[in-house]
């Protein structure tokens, strides 16, 4: 099935199983009517900053190199309250070992249960509502723009453009 990538509260709602079948300690977890490829997040609190979180980092990583190890993700609303997930079973904890090794920014690995397994056996992250980006932002590469060089013949010479 598709989904539009921005649906309403109610839009959710009409898709969703109505009773949750799992929750975490801030969201609970809920079946779609038809399509058990996905499922849907539902944020517990007043403002559904995890599930914005998460539709952040994934549309962020999503053609990197890091994308295979987490959960994608495929429609969210815009207050928040529901994301859209794939669906990721549980992994035993005798196969803990297959989990991928997590970026240091995801803060919230606690466990085997934050990864999940896919029909086809791939195990990725299914829980990255909680990161700590700071480190990673200040130790990313800056550039420098042409109209910042007082000196444009000289650009895009490398030893100038990185700062």
């Amino acid at each position: 099935m598709s989904y539009k990538e921005l649906m309403t509260d109610s839009e959710f709602e009409q898709i969703m199983e109505p009773n949750p079948f799992g929750e975490g300690t801030n969201r609970q977890f809920h079946e779609v009517i038809g399509d058990r490829s996905v499922i849907v997040k539902e944020t517990m609190a007043d403002f559904g900053g995890q599930n914005y979180i998460e539709w952040f980092i994934w549309h962020n990583i999503s053609q990197t190199a890091l994308a295979p190890i987490f959960g994608r993700c495929f429609a969210i609303s815009p207050t928040g309250r529901y994301l859209m997930m794939e669906r990721l079973y549980d992994l035993p904890k005798e196969e803990s070992f297959m989990t991928p090794t997590p970026p240091d920014w995801v803060t919230n690995i606690k466990g085997v249960e934050m990864f999940g397994k896919k029909p086809n056996g791939e195990v990725k992250i299914r829980d990255y509502g909680l990161v700590n980006l700071g480190d990673a932002l200040a130790h990313a590469l800056r550039w420098r723009r042409p109209w910042q060089d007082p000196e444009p013949t000289h650009w895009p010479n490398t030893d100038k453009a990185r700062h």
